[in-house]
């Protein structure tokens, strides 16, 4: 999880070397202020989670951070020299999310997998006896 959380960072570094914010006067493109909060609070999610340990939410986290950022390029609202890299973070956090192992099986499933045996005993016991 230190890779995933680093790689959060990154993209919070990305997003701030971006410049959040109008860059009155500055010759670099900058991301609008209410695009960089939005992807700089996603990525502060995905983090949390990491750090909970709630895999699962911080693959759906991450997943929705991409689909949000995708959204603000494709509204025009990244600048074109901007856009690449940003997308390259975000994948970047995306792909460092481990995903999630399935759930273990539960004793129900096992329990049900042995009845189902014994429910078709049951019924060759019942025709034998007609």
């Amino acid at each position: 999880m230190p890779r995933a959380s680093s790689t959060a960072c990154s993209v919070l570094a990305a997003l701030a070397l971006a410049g959040c914010g109008s860059g009155a006067g500055s010759e670099s493109p900058a991301l609008p202020e209410e695009v960089g909060t939005l992807l700089a609070e996603k990525t502060d999610d995905v983090t949390a989670s990491l750090e909970s340990g709630d895999l699962s939410e911080a693959r759906a986290q991450a997943l929705e951070l991409r689909s949000s950022a995708v959204r603000a390029i494709e509204s025009g609202r990244v600048p074109p020299e901007l856009r690449r890299p940003l997308l390259a973070a975000v994948n970047r956090l995306v792909a460092s999310v481990p995903t999630p192992s399935p759930p273990p099986p539960t004793e129900e499933t096992d329990e049900d997998e042995g009845n189902k045996g014994k429910g078709k005993d049951k019924e060759k016991d019942g025709e034998d006896g007609d």
